[in-house]
């Protein structure tokens, strides 16, 4: 491929570019000849290379939607990325109160790992739990290479959050202290109700 024709001067020190599209993925070894006008020659293999990769990471999601309601944070998810060209680079995630990344976002894009510089990343990660919202939390992730590709993925799983304690109602108007009874089947009005998301599991008595 002709990078000048007929200069007419002694020297050409003009940058000059390659067909990148007509590149492989990996590396394109390139090697340059030149010609006088008397018709000598000069050739020089592999002066440099390009490494070309223009495909994708990939994101692995091996994570269901965590259908566990939550209380506390540190539960681990098996979100995996995978990159065989340049490699992987960043991977982040971003929380929403929607699929879609619609509705509020509660928690912006936040580092999983920086500075991979491997072909795969396996290591399960935690969530920031304190940022979400009661109820449906709704998770995405986005991962560059090093080449500067990206691929994002909505939605990868969802946390489901309840922080609210149940509540217990004292419908009876007596004071415990004037309760006597002699009927081992006497009833207690006394109700149960949760405001949270994950509704009643059970209760007891003491």
């Amino acid at each position: 491929t002709d990078i000048f024709t007929s200069t007419g001067t002694n020297a050409y020190t003009t940058d000059w570019t390659v067909d990148f599209n007509g590149l492989q993925s990996g590396f394109n070894y390139v090697s340059v000849r030149v010609w006088d006008i008397a018709g000598t020659t000069t050739t020089v293999n592999d002066v440099f290379y390009i490494k070309k990769d223009t495909t994708a990471p990939v994101v692995i999601d091996n994570q269901e939607g965590d259908d566990t309601w939550r209380n506390g944070g540190g539960t681990t998810y098996d979100i995996d990325f995978s990159d065989d060209g340049s490699l992987l680079s960043c991977l982040q995630y971003t929380i929403w109160t929607s699929t879609n990344q619609t509705g509020i976002q509660i928690k912006g894009w936040t580092d999983i790992a920086v500075n991979v510089n491997a072909s795969s990343y396996t290591t399960d990660w935690q969530i920031d739990f304190t940022a979400c919202e009661e109820g449906f939390n709704y998770v995405s992730v986005r991962v560059w290479d090093i080449a500067g590709t990206t691929t994002t993925i909505n939605d990868v799983f969802y946390v489901k959050k309840d922080t609210t304690p149940p509540t217990i109602i004292k419908n009876a108007s007596w004071d415990e202290s004037e309760v006597f009874t002699s009927d081992p089947g006497a009833i207690f009005d006394i109700d149960f109700n949760d405001t949270g998301n994950s509704n009643l599991d059970y209760a007891q008595y003491i």
